[in-house]
This record gives C-alpha cells, sequence and structure tokens, in this order.
C-alpha cells in the first residue's frame, strides 16, 4: 500500500495539480483512526453478513432466518427479496415503492448489476426490480406471496434509524399535518427519535396495485457498466470515469441520497442502493411510502477486478458527485489494495471533493495532516473544511478474505454470524 501511504491528497484536475509543490506528492500522509467502529466482518467462518444502517433490523432479520423463515427452505434470491421489502418500511422516504433499485449481485460465482427505473409517474420500480431478479434467478414464489410472508412475519419489527430521524426532523414541517404521515411518524407534536417503532405498511395491496398496471408501465434495466483500466486494476462503474480522467465532473445541484444494505450468505451476496426524486411530500396510495421519480440521479457502483485475483465492489452516495470518491480512491492507489485491512485504511483516508458555479473545493481537514494543509491552503481556489464527504460502502473479496465492509464516516452496521 504504498501507493497509498506516499499520496497526499490529489485534486483531480490538471489545473490544480500544476500549482501543488512535487513533494506534496512524496510526503507519507498518517493513517487515520478516528473511531472504533467495527467495518467489516474479520470472522472466516461467519456463516451471514447483514449490512444496513439499522442495527436491531438485523437481529431480527438473522434471526428469522433460522427461526421463522428456515421452514421456506428459502433460495439465495428469495432472501435478496424478502430483505429488500423489510428494508421499504425502514426507509419509506427513499425506499418506496416508486423508488430506483442498483443492485450488485454475486450468485453462483457470477457477478451481476442491475439497475431499475422508469420515466412513468405511476412506476412501481423497486417492486419490478424485485419481480424481475425472481424471475431471471427463478423462485418458486412470487412477489405476491413474499410480501405476504413479509407483512405476516414483520409486523412489529421496525425501528426508526438515525438516518430516518434525520430526514424526520428535517421535513417536520412537511410532514406535520398530513394524512397517515402525522399519525405514523408523529409522537404528539414531534417526530419519531432513533430506535422508537414505527407502525408497520402493509406491502401486500400495493404489490397488488402494481401487479394491475405493470403492463401499461415502461419499466428500464440497465446493466450497463463503463471500463476503466489502470495497469494492475480494470474497473467497471456505472459513471465513467474516464470524464473525471479529463477533468469532466458530473455534479448535481442536490445531494444524492440513498439507502444502502446487503447481504451474505454461503457464498452469495449482493448490495443494494435505492433512492428516489420527490418535490411536495405526498403519500403514496395514502400510505405512509413517499411518492416519487426514479429516474433520478444514481449512487455510483463500481466493480474493480484486479490481476492478482482480488475483486472489490464500492458504492457512493450522499454527495453531490459520488462517482468523484470512486475515482479518487483509484487515484489513491486501491489498486494496491491486498486485503480487507489495507481498504479499510484507502476508505478511511481524507476525501475531497471539486465542485463548480464557483469553482471551490472541499475536504476534510480532520483527516488531513498539518503539511497537507499547508500545501492545500497555497492552491489559489476557495477551500472549504467538512468533517465529513461521502458515503462508501462496498465488499471485498479474495482467495482468504470476504466481507462486506461500511464506512466509518456515516450511520451503519454489519452484523457478522
Amino acid at each position: 500500500m504504498t501507493k497509498l501511504l506516499s499520496l497526499i491528497l490529489f485534486i483531480s484536475c490538471s489545473t490544480f495539480i500544476n500549482q501543488l509543490d512535487e513533494n506534496l506528492l512524496n510526503q507519507k500522509k498518517e493513517s487515520y483512526y478516528g473511531n472504533e467502529k467495527i467495518l467489516s466482518c474479520k470472522r472466516k467462518n461467519a456463516q451471514t453478513q447483514l449490512i444496513n444502517s439499522n442495527e436491531k433490523s438485523q437481529l431480527i432479520f438473522n434471526e428469522a432466518l433460522g427461526n421463522d423463515l428456515k421452514n421456506y427452505n428459502f433460495k439465495f434470491v428469495e432472501k435478496v427479496v424478502i430483505w429488500s421489502l423489510f428494508q421499504m418500511n425502514l426507509r419509506p422516504d427513499i425506499h418506496s415503492p416508486t423508488s430506483k433499485y442498483q443492485i450488485f449481485f454475486h450468485y453462483k460465482n457470477k457477478d451481476h448489476y442491475f439497475h431499475f427505473y422508469s420515466k412513468d409517474q405511476e412506476a412501481y420500480s423497486s417492486f419490478y426490480a424485485l419481480e424481475y431478479l425472481l424471475k431471471t434467478f427463478p423462485s418458486k414464489y412470487s412477489l405476491l406471496t413474499l410480501s405476504r410472508i413479509v407483512d405476516d412475519k414483520f409486523k412489529n419489527s421496525y425501528t426508526v434509524s438515525k438516518d430516518f430521524e434525520e430526514f424526520l426532523k428535517n421535513s417536520k414541517t412537511r410532514l406535520e399535518n398530513k394524512s397517515p404521515f402525522q399519525s405514523k411518524f408523529f409522537r404528539g407534536d414531534e417526530t419519531l427519535k432513533e430506535n422508537e417503532n414505527i407502525l408497520a405498511q402493509k406491502l401486500l395491496p400495493l404489490v397488488k396495485k402494481y401487479l394491475k398496471t405493470k403492463s401499461r408501465i415502461n419499466y428500464q434495466v440497465s446493466k450497463k457498466l463503463f471500463e476503466f483500466k489502470s495497469p494492475q486494476v480494470t474497473s467497471y462503474c456505472n459513471y465513467d470515469m474516464n470524464m473525471y480522467d479529463n477533468s469532466i465532473y458530473l455534479i448535481h445541484k442536490d445531494f444524492i441520497k440513498s439507502h444502502l444494505y446487503g447481504l451474505k450468505q454461503a457464498g452469495n451476496h449482493f448490495l443494494t442502493s435505492t433512492s428516489q426524486d420527490y418535490g411536495d411530500i405526498e403519500s403514496l396510495n395514502g400510505t405512509h411510502f413517499l411518492k416519487g421519480r426514479s429516474l433520478s440521479r444514481s449512487a455510483a457502483f463500481c466493480k474493480f477486478e484486479f490481476k492478482e485475483g482480488q475483486n472489490i465492489w464500492l458504492v457512493s452516495t450522499k454527495s453531490r458527485d459520488p462517482g468523484q470518491h470512486l475515482y479518487h480512491l483509484i487515484e489513491y492507489g486501491i489498486d494496491g489494495v491486498k486485503n480487507l485491512s489495507e481498504l479499510e485504511q484507502i476508505m478511511r483516508f481524507s476525501r475531497h471533493l471539486f465542485l463548480e458555479n464557483p469553482h471551490r473545493l472541499i475536504i476534510e481537514s480532520k483527516r488531513s495532516s498539518q503539511a497537507q494543509l499547508d500545501r492545500i491552503l497555497k492552491i489559489d481556489i476557495p477551500i472549504y473544511n467538512s468533517s465529513s464527504l461521502g458515503k462508501v460502502w462496498g465488499h471485498f473479496e479474495s482467495s482468504k478474505e470476504n466481507s462486506f465492509i461500511i464506512d466509518d464516516r456515516e450511520d451503519g452496521n454489519i452484523l457478522c454470524k
């Protein structure tokens, strides 16, 4: 990992690079270990891994896999769908049936990428995605049956995460005095807080609605990933990294926020992002799910294939340009990553974000060395500090290690059983 350790905040713009002292690129950067949060699963005998931003939900779901759901003899694809349906009541704002659905899916030793969305305002893109998976990887269970099982088995299983608490707090004035949000998301005059219960919304009626309207909606499925080559690793991303390599940025006017989660079991694993755009907060068919549009800017997905055999998935969100963060990881030296610990180290490394209109640079100063900051301050561009930039989760696989990995910057949990 000498490439990572020797690189200081490398700025993805040739204009800026020319202004940097060459010594800056040779200075060693201290590793940052800002907290003791567990970011990955080090247990080689782990049978199940779950990731999302709600620890209680992981414990409940894992227990159900070993008890209430055991007699169904579910295949992996069915567990993917059930875990996805379970997420909807945890994040009814950005994992509504109307949300876009992106997934890395490793099944029977083969990787797949799917991106589901629609231009139609009445589309239920997340339901379409789940039904598509059940048909593509043949299941004896229908989406209708699995939604009925989730409604029945997880009636009182949903609690507020830190992220959802933040959404409710920030959206209080737009939610209050609106049905059904007032009765579902408020206790008196205050919005729900972390770990408080969420009244479950039945999924079955919405799945029935989706099935009735499916034939007149134009759903889109994209499998496209752009190739980007460096000497030791080939990247396949849904953002074109060649554009960043030519100082062309894909900066969105708003933050792209996504709900990330995954499941790993018996050699199979998946990692999903859901998100949607919405203007005025509106109920979806009288439920507490927000009605939105799936034709929106996406989280950034990249798969890195190494000559030595390692395989890394990364998903970037919570940023105005999530692709920049993955491109910068390529620059920082992800091609030198040999094991899970080194991937953790590079993900803890100081991030930066280049923004335009006006030109400015945002940096995580608390993760930067003093020498690095001194040199950055010499750049002729406005520089702003941020305590945290982006949210990057992923999966690492080699002949010796195999684990999800989460970000120490943002709320998130990993269950390793």
